[in-house]
């Protein structure tokens, strides 16, 4: 608290922008939320050069994030240590949200998100802890909300904008984003072009990714249709020896050199907001098309399966008076039918159908106090070759908000959350050996600074969960033989902060931090470390605008060491990246950057999956120390 005072008395006369997110399904305030959020928008975006959704969240915010196996520039986000052994368990315990669209996979694979063009992005809002009576299953350690600028609703205007970027490996980047406006109606055109080697042989990733957006407003009415797809083909060099990475960590094992996967994905929807009187009326329906197809002379495999995935959403928000003070309430319901068809190597078909109701409302008190209040019942409905499941959960969540004075304030949180184990769990579990519904209780105490030119958002969390789902030894704990399974009862709890500074006019910093711990509260393990759960995690920004058409930016972020396994015999050492990046205006309508990523060529892994005599192995390294140059036309 005391490293920012006296920034704090310099920034007194200078005003950071006021926030407001979507995130409660509606927009509001961010400043009057009884939750911790985090927003990055597209002038943070544009500052940082980053290039990916996922980079953004990861360099802005802190959050700590894990290469994805099929690369390509997408990294696995973990918003509150929920990666555990088996890797793959931070996806199912966070919501992924685009323009109003909850993206929910009902097996292990991850949600792309690096495939939508970053210029297309008006904002990202991350939201930590439970989050189950707005976005239901799977939202126990946060959710993660991209708005694009059509999404977003924003007045657009005629333009163009233009960008290409060359880089170290061999990365060529190309962008182009077009609006066209006559009268109500807009339409936006995008088309993304990445193409790189990439840090690893055999690891060449190609994206192509394209969108259409059109959007009609009639008085208190707006139609937004969108379409959009992205493919990507990548080379799949796989994990390397304690061994390999110390002697080369740019190489592939051999019997890996010629695996490859190619994904694509497609997205269209239908969205429609209007206003009556006290109400505001919102629809979006969507419909996701996925299909995966690699071939891995390694194993002697092929895996292919195709995904088709429905979305009906409907929510209505009342604003009126209760007793004579202000009243919101928010009713909903959601709808997600989701099937994937086996092709190769994944056998059958396997589908997942839930359906939703919710309810949540807010009252301001005389004191300016605001009370809310919300319920959510969820009933789901699996079925594969292993599993014929149907289960209906109810939870809840209470918050309060309350003005210290005009610039302070304080909020508190308790709700639930849950889980259940999807379709590849339930696939691969003990014989005989049912897998109970994950359920969490969440508590979030906060203190938050929301005027004048620092802003600060402090909070302590606690999660207690029972019948955590990942993957571990079977039996518990001293087989070597993993499966999906039950953990015994675990806990997260910490202190984070957030706090952005106008030190002056032209100089603004932006720090997050982090003291995390994840362990197991009682059995056999009671005491230990829940494994991939980094106990400390920090970020720093500085923005410097040098002058009316140049700018610098630049950060570093920090990730604690973590056990990866369960007896916490085997660390993955932390590590500590920092990027810069000068961009100048040499026209109105041209823009020139020049970026660096990883300064000072740090050697280091974001994940490994095993361990062998107390080492990490099967280990994904990272990049070294890279270089990329943009150019940016826009009218």
């Amino acid at each position: 608290m005391c490293l920012f005072t006296g920034f704090s008395i310099h920034a007194q006369t200078r005003s950071l922008e006021p926030v407001v997110v979507s995130a409660t399904r509606f927009e509001t305030s961010a400043a009057t939320l009884a939750q911790a959020v985090s927003v990055i928008t597209a002038q943070d975006i544009q500052d940082a050069g980053v290039g990916t959704v996922n980079e953004a969240i990861m360099k802005i915010l802190g959050v700590p994030g894990r290469q994805d196996f099929y690369g390509g520039g997408e990294y696995s986000l973990d918003l509150r240590g929920f990666t555990t052994v088996g890797g793959a368990s931070a996806d199912p315990n966070q919501a992924i949200v685009v323009d109003g669209v909850r993206l929910m996979e009902g097996d292990l694979s991850s949600v792309r998100i690096s495939g939508i063009p970053i210029s297309s992005v008006e904002r990202i809002e991350v939201l930590r802890g439970g989050s189950a009576v707005m976005y239901g299953e799977g939202a126990t350690g946060g959710v993660i909300v991209i708005t694009t600028k059509s999404g977003a609703g924003l007045q657009e205007q005629n333009g163009l904008n233009v960008s290409t970027a060359v880089g170290s490996d061999g990365l060529i980047k190309k962008q182009a984003l077009a609006t066209l406006v006559a009268g109500p109606l807009s339409l936006n055109l995008g088309s993304t072009r990445n193409q790189a080697n990439n840090h690893r042989d055999n690891f060449n990733s190609n994206v192509e990714s394209d969108q259409l957006t059109g959007q009609w407003r009639f008085q208190n009415t707006r139609v937004v249709g969108r379409y959009v797809r992205d493919d990507l083909r990548t080379g799949l060099p796989w994990g390397l020896s304690m061994t390999q990475y110390n002697t080369n960590p740019r190489q592939v094992d051999a019997i890996y050199q010629n695996d490859w996967a190619k994904v694509a994905n497609e997205r269209s929807s239908v969205f429609i907001e209007t206003l009556l009187d006290d109400w505001t009326l919102a629809l979006d329906v969507g419909k996701r098309l996925k299909s995966l197809y690699s071939p891995q002379p390694s194993y002697s495999i092929t895996t292919q399966y195709d995904v088709e995935s429905n979305n009906l959403s409907f929510r209505a928000r009342h604003e009126g008076l209760l007793a004579g003070r202000p009243n919101a309430l928010v009713v909903g319901l959601d709808q997600n039918d989701w099937k994937r068809v086996g092709i190769q190597g994944i056998t059958g078909t396997s589908t997942q159908k839930n359906m939703a109701l919710y309810a949540k409302n807010e009252v301001v008190l005389a004191s300016l106090t605001r009370f809310s209040a919300g319920l959510r019942t969820e009933n789901i409905q699996k079925k594969s070759t292993s599993a014929d499941t149907q289960q209906t959960e109810n939870v809840w969540d209470i918050g309060i908000f309350h003005p210290l004075n005009t610039q302070w304030s304080t909020y508190a949180r308790v709700g639930q959350s849950f889980r259940q184990a999807n379709l590849d769990e339930l696939g691969y579990k003990p014989t005989g050996v049912s897998l109970q519904t994950q359920t969490s209780r969440d508590t979030e105490v906060g203190l938050r600074k929301n005027s004048g030119g620092w802003q600060l958002d402090a909070r302590y969390f606690l999660s207690q969960l029972n019948n955590e789902l990942g993957y571990a030894p079977y039996p518990y704990p001293t087989s070597t033989d993993s499966y999906n399974r039950n953990f015994d009862p675990t806990q997260r709890q910490g202190l984070e902060a957030e706090s952005r500074i106008a030190v002056t006019k032209t100089f603004s910093l932006r720090a997050n931090a982090a003291l995390r711990e994840a362990r197991f509260t009682s059995g056999s393990f009671s005491g230990y470390v829940v494994p991939m759960a980094p106990a400390q995690t920090a970020s720093l920004r500085a923005n410097w605008k040098v002058s009316p058409v140049s700018r610098w930016d630049g950060g570093m972020m920090w990730v604690g060491s973590q056990y990866q396994d369960i007896a916490n015999t085997c660390a993955m050492p932390g590590y500590a990246v920092g990027d810069i990046q000068y961009s100048r205006e040499l026209h109105k309508k041209f823009r020139m950057s020049f970026a660096v990523n990883n300064l000072s060529d740090q050697k280091y892994y974001t994940y490994a999956q095993g361990c062998i005599s107390g080492s990490p192995n099967n280990i994904y390294p990272e990049a070294g120390r890279t270089f990329m140059a943009t150019a940016q036309l826009q009218f």
